[in-house]
Order: structure tokens, then C-alpha cells, then sequence
């Protein structure tokens, strides 16, 4: 999985002609941080932050999570929770991001069963470059 992973996310960046130097040096500026909100453990006891094999820092499930399933919120009150910062991307993904109604705030869905231990993963195509999947998938 962690070739196709990877092999993917340089597709994707491809795909919607994003340098990844660039897009490295943006996520980790003060304007960036500014816009979309710092990053802050929500003490959510679903998932924890580990060193990942797809790419640096990355969720980990602590326990058996049911599709469908609230894995916890990504984006709360202008802030990021670990879960939105660091769950990495990959085609075969588990979980999705959907944004809550009437708000801007984010939470994290089992797409699939995860088991204690794997790694949550998203396909970023779902919602990073694609805006219409948020108004599709309002709870």
C-alpha cells in the first residue's frame, strides 16, 4: 500500500498542477496557519499521532472503529485537530472527511471497519480539490 499511496499522491498533485515543494513550504507558513487555524490535540481517545510509513506524521485507530462510524472532528472552531492536520492520503482510504451542516466545521467517518491499530487514511480527492464532495455529503 505504501508505493500505491505515494505513487498516488504524486498523481494527484499532477493532476491539479501543484508542486510539492511549494505545497510543502505553504502548509508549514504562518499565512497558511493563520487562514486555516492552528493545529491542536483534541485529547479524542479514537486515534493517536504516530510516525507513519505513507508520508511523516499520521492517525493510528486505538481501538476497532465501525464503518459509519464518528471518528472524531478535523476541524472545530477555526481549529485543526491532529486528525484534520496529519491523516494522510491514499486511494484505498478508510475514512472521509464531511463537513457539518450549516457550519464549516469537519469531522472524520469511518468509511470503512478500521481496526485497532491501522492506520486512518482519506483520499484527498474527495474533498482537498474537490469542493462539490462537501455540498454532496452534508450531514
Amino acid at each position: 500500500m505504501l508505493n500505491k499511496a505515494n505513487k498516488d499522491w504524486k498523481d494527484l498533485l499532477k493532476e491539479n498542477n501543484i508542486d510539492e515543494d511549494w505545497l510543502n513550504k505553504t502548509i508549514e507558513s504562518d499565512e497558511f496557519k493563520k487562514k486555516v487555524g492552528i493545529v491542536k490535540h483534541d485529547n479524542n481517545q479514537n486515534y493517536i499521532l504516530d510516525n507513519s510509513q505513507i508520508q511523516g506524521k499520521g492517525v493510528f485507530a486505538t481501538k476497532n472503529i465501525k464503518k459509519n462510524n464518528i471518528i472524531g472532528d478535523a476541524y472545530r472552531n477555526n481549529l485543526r485537530t491532529y486528525l484534520g492536520r496529519y491523516t494522510n492520503h491514499s486511494p484505498e482510504y478508510n475514512a472521509k472527511f464531511l463537513y457539518t451542516e450549516n457550519s464549516s466545521d469537519i469531522i472524520t467517518i469511518a468509511y470503512k471497519d478500521i481496526e485497532k491499530g491501522e492506520e486512518i487514511l482519506v483520499d484527498y480527492r474527495n474533498h482537498t480539490f474537490n469542493k462539490e464532495y462537501y455540498n454532496k455529503n452534508l450531514l
